[in-house]
């Protein structure tokens, strides 16, 4: 991890997932996510996310995006 990496809590990785707060904390318990805890914490790299979705079958995450831009 590089110190300019970003660091994103439980409500912008929900809100970069397109999930509840609730989702993402249930995909933690369930080693569904890469994540790393900070004492009670729990934090996401913006890239590891970003790479998740990638590796989601389906729309990338700029196809996600720009539908989102479409109101799509």
């Amino acid at each position: 991890m590089s110190m300019r990496e970003k660091l994103l809590g439980v409500e912008e990785a929900a809100e970069m997932l397109g999930r509840s707060e609730n989702a993402v904390r249930r995909m933690v318990e369930r080693r569904q996510l890469p994540f790393r805890k900070s004492g009670r914490r729990v934090l996401f790299l913006e890239s590891e996310l970003k790479a998740f979705i990638e590796a989601l079958p389906g729309l990338s995450l700029d196809d996600v995006r720009e539908r989102e831009r479409a109101g799509v």
